[in-house]
């Protein structure tokens, strides 16, 4: 039947195309991604060869091309024989042929079909790695079909995925890129991008144009893929710039880019809804990785630097928890400081939804009556940008960080890990991580810098506001961290918080706050200029819950605390303190033995560092008899 394939014109093609796609259901699986694959059984084997002779038929004329688009646009087994013949066709001539032809044609009617098309020769990739020039002419065709009807769900979810897959395709290109195709894509997928920024982003200027229930609908008037779109062709941007080794272009202004986004009206809340978070932090990070190379750190132009308000913008995105893209946007602000050299400590200080409103505020305020800002304050710390920040921070999860200090911290490539968290269309697992655990902890190392920030200010500070939101508690925690620049930086903390706090004159609870701070200096003796010792977790998750006990007078844990400091000058590093107390305890007995349970509990997460602690204690057989014992109570 398909000895001579250049015969078959109108109804026999489609007859024919609907017979095979159905045949094919047995032996084929097609993904959402359009990604068609073959069991490699006899029988897919020639259904494959038919596709290939079919296709060959359907683009065999290139005068009747926009017809047989148009053909493939009202029936679903043409498009899918399209498909099949391009992802499957050796003929390397032939594709190129006809994706030059699909690049010409400028019908709006067909432009999911061409977009649908094009995906599938980017799919080649994965039969045909060696094909990469063809790929990076693909993608830039792709990348032409911005600026598009931004409130097509279908045509923008097709190119979404399109560039999904040049994402992955192109990361693992180690070279042999050539230089001309990578700069013709790079080129077309900037003005693309920059197309796109354009569409989403409300300029401050223009906001003022807009009611207070109209912002709203503003920010859900795109659908996702549109920022699925512009993430993916962020990082495959990206991806193409590194293989090909390509040197920054003036032409190219990323940065510029990543400024605009940053200055639109829209941006922090959209970071606010689920989902387009993700995307717009890879966004970001994918705009500065390509802008990264072209900033130069002694230049005294302000076009190469964030300006306050878009530093501002920034932290107020970023939550400060372990959520990846706060992760992700972590690793940002540190890349900007390191690189520009400039300093952005106040800037950091307020961070997460309270400090975006509060910039919000401020920023429109500014907007409105033309206040222009000095940026030379940028790292300048006042007493009030003090007070704020520590009445800011959520002492709940600041406390739950210190519990749950990871004291063998390692951070993986965040963007990689949020790439391999959004789902793609070929059913990537998700992997193992607990959202809602993570969105209750803070960033430990963010949190640790942030505290160094804080106590380390020529200003005065509120000794007993850093106590009581448990940030002099995750300087405690940090000092039993197996990095030694974690427990070099918090033994800095902790002794200017020492000297602190022994010049206060009007702290409440000073002599008790010295008595538990002097127990655990001097059970440290090994300290040296190079040496920075790694303390028990159980000695340092005991001194930071203290903190919170002996500003509470009427706590249950008080007197058992004091009168262990006032027994002995020193903590015993090998042991548990007062485990066996509250177990001879008769007062509070209840409410005491949960408190030091649940301490011990935390500190064996690091049963290597307290190993020594646990068998002087003799832990193992005091918990068997507890969980034994008839007359013990549920909780205990």
């Amino acid at each position: 039947m398909l000895e001579d394939a250049a015969e078959l014109t109108g109804h026999r093609m489609h007859y024919l195309s609907g017979l095979v796609r159905a045949m094919a259901a047995s032996c084929m699986s097609e993904s959402e991604g359009g990604r068609i694959a073959w069991d490699g059984s006899g029988v897919s084997q020639l259904l494959s060869s038919m596709c290939l002779k079919l296709g060959t038929c359907l683009f065999a004329s290139s005068s009747r091309i926009s017809a047989r688009l148009n053909d493939m646009a009202g029936n679903a087994d043409l498009l899918f024989v399209a498909n099949a013949f391009i992802q499957g066709s050796e003929d390397a001539i032939a594709i190129g042929s006809l994706r030059r032809k699909l690049a010409k044609l400028t019908d709006e009617a067909s432009l999911t079909v061409r977009a649908t098309l094009l995906r599938s020769m980017v799919l080649r990739l994965a039969s045909f790695p060696d094909q990469v020039d063809a790929g990076l002419d693909s993608f830039a065709a792709l990348a032409g079909f911005v600026p598009l009807p931004l409130d097509s769900k279908e045509l923008t979810g097709i190119l979404a995925s399109s560039m999904e897959h040049c994402m992955r395709s192109f990361k693992s290109i180690a070279g042999g890129v050539a230089l001309d195709s990578a700069k013709k894509a790079a080129a077309a997928s900037f003005h693309s991008i920059q197309s796109l920024c354009h569409s989403i982003c409300l300029p401050f200027e223009q906001a003022e144009g807009f009611g207070a229930e109209e912002l709203p609908k503003l920010v859900e008037q795109h659908p996702e893929s549109v920022y699925r779109l512009l993430a993916f062709m962020t990082i495959a941007t990206h991806s193409i710039v590194s293989a090909a080794g390509m040197q920054p272009s003036p032409e190219l202004r990323w940065f510029s880019l990543l400024r605009s986004l940053l200055d639109c009206r829209l941006f922090g809340d959209r970071m606010k809804v689920s989902g387009i978070c993700d995307l717009l932090s890879l966004t970001i990070s994918g705009l500065w990785d390509l802008a990264k190379p072209s900033l130069s750190r002694w230049s005294a132009s302000l076009d190469d630097y964030l300006s306050l308000d878009q530093l501002e913008c920034l932290m107020g995105a970023y939550g400060g928890t372990r959520l990846l893209h706060d992760m992700v946007l972590l690793r940002v602000i540190g890349d900007y400081e390191q690189i520009t050299r400039q300093s952005i400590q106040r800037v950091a200080l307020a961070f997460g939804p309270t400090a975006a409103s509060t910039y919000l505020k401020e920023r429109i305020s500014r907007t409105r009556y033309a206040i222009e800002r000095d940026e030379n304050d940028i790292g300048v710390v006042g007493e009030d940008t003090l007070s704020n920040a520590l009445l800011a921070v959520d002492s709940g999860k600041l406390f739950r960080t210190v519990l749950n200090f990871p004291v063998n911290y390692s951070v993986a490539d965040p963007v990689a890990q949020l790439l391999t968290a959004l789902s793609d269309s070929e059913g990537r697992a998700k992997p193992g991580l607990d959202i809602y655990e993570s969105s209750l902890v803070y960033e430990p190392q963010f949190m640790l810098a942030w505290v160094w920030t804080v106590v380390s200010a020529r200003v005065q500070v509120d000794i007993r506001r850093l106590f009581e939101c448990n940030a002099a508690g995750l300087a405690l925690v940090a000092l039993s961290s197996a990095d030694p620049r974690t427990r070099k930086l918090a033994y800095y903390i902790l002794d200017i918080l020492y000297a602190r706090v022994a010049e206060a004159k009007t702290l409440s609870g000073q002599r008790q706050y010295l008595l538990l701070l002097d127990a655990l200096r001097n059970a440290i003796v090994d300290r040296s200029e190079s040496e920075f010792p790694r303390i028990p977790f159980a000695i340092t998750v005991f001194v930071a819950t203290s903190l919170n006990v002996m500003m509470h007078p009427e706590h249950a844990m008080f007197a058992e605390v004091n009168q262990l400091l006032l027994r002995r000058p020193y903590l015993r590093l090998n042991d548990i303190p007062l485990l066996r107390a509250v177990l001879r305890s008769s007062g509070n007995a209840r409410k005491q033995r949960t408190h030091v349970l649940r301490q011990v509990a935390q500190s064996a997460r690091a049963f290597d560092l307290s190993l020594a602690a646990f068998q002087n204690a003799d832990f193992v057989n005091i918990t068997l008899v507890l969980a034994s014992n008839p007359l013990g109570d549920v909780l205990t």
